[in-house]
């Protein structure tokens, strides 16, 4: 609800922390606490929703496939999104499930359309897998974001592009003045980029303004090319917290004064042909026809 505990001012807005809900906390360094008291039983605590944004806590002692738990609320279509505080997203209506299970401990926010009832089954029965899950996988060439306390969720459908990426390709968002603001790997047929909102507690700009408009590159094939998205289904490419919004056309831009590869070579100098799994895993560099070089791993 938006209700605040501030040590530094004395202030505590929340009182009682409440079974089932979450909490949204920003500390200076990494830190782990404990909570003591009776346990809350998952089966004798259901969690009231609202239409529209609630944060909830897992109240399970063993983690569970998200979309296993939030079967009931998505049968009957009310369930828009679930996100972790990382940012990471199961969207039911695009078959995307970026969070994977839920975690002990963890707080994760969620939109519905309606009021609702989110029942966590016992800890003595176990939930059925729903579907497959989007494994994360670590990037390669472009870092991860900083993380905020607000972001936006892209959603881009492989019918989208004009020219589809391939596996293993890298998608970027990046604010007016080049931050990295968001991340992901390519997945078919449905990718899912968060990008970050700027923490307005901070001094230094750390991410996206509101309506401040993203821009987007395509790391694919060892070269990074800018693309567009000149058409969106839903939402735009200006920044608001908590939207999804949705590409419908993608042009990856290809001009004809792009960089030729010239050769390949590996840290002592020596050009080599990618041809077999031998260089699996091993710094290389691409030399270019304009001079330039640009350092991967195969």
């Amino acid at each position: 609800m938006g209700n605040a505990f501030l040590p530094e001012w004395d202030f505590n807005g929340i009182g009682d922390l409440s079974v089932g809900q979450g909490y949204q906390i920003k500390t200076t360094g990494p830190v782990s606490f404990e909570i003591s008291g009776s346990y809350a039983f998952p089966e004798n605590n259901p969690i009231d929703l609202t239409s529209g944004w609630n944060m909830v806590g897992y109240l399970r002692t063993e983690a569970a496939n998200v979309e296993a738990v939030f079967a009931e609320i998505h049968a009957d279509e009310n369930l828009i999104i679930a996100k972790d505080y990382l940012g990471a997203a199961y969207l039911p209506e695009w078959d995307f499930n970026g969070i994977g299970d839920m975690i002990p401990g963890s707080g994760y926010q969620l939109k519905i359309h309606f009021d609702d009832v989110l029942q966590y089954l016992s800890n003595d029965v176990s939930y059925k897998f729903s579907s497959d899950i989007v494994e994360e996988s670590n990037l390669i060439h472009f870092p991860k974001p900083s993380v905020t306390d607000n972001n936006m969720t892209i959603v881009f459908k492989d019918d989208a592009w004009d020219v589809t990426p391939n596996k293993g390709d890298e998608i970027a968002a990046f604010d007016m003045t080049g931050r990295l603001v968001g991340s992901a790997i390519y997945s078919s047929p449905t990718t899912v980029v968060t990008v970050w909102g700027d923490d307005p507690t901070t001094l230094s700009k750390d991410g996206l303004e509101v309506v401040e408009v993203v821009s987007f590159k395509l790391w694919s094939s060892n070269e990074v090319r800018d693309f567009n998205v000149s058409q969106w289904t839903v939402g735009s490419s200006s920044y608001s917290a908590n939207a999804i919004n949705v590409a419908s056309s993608i042009e990856i831009n290809i001009t004809d004064t792009d960089r030729v590869l010239v050769k390949v070579i590996n840290s002592l100098g020596q050009e080599i042909k990618l041809n077999n799994n031998q260089f699996k895993g091993v710094v290389l560099f691409n030399i270019y026809d304009d001079g330039s070089v640009e350092k991967f791993i195969e």
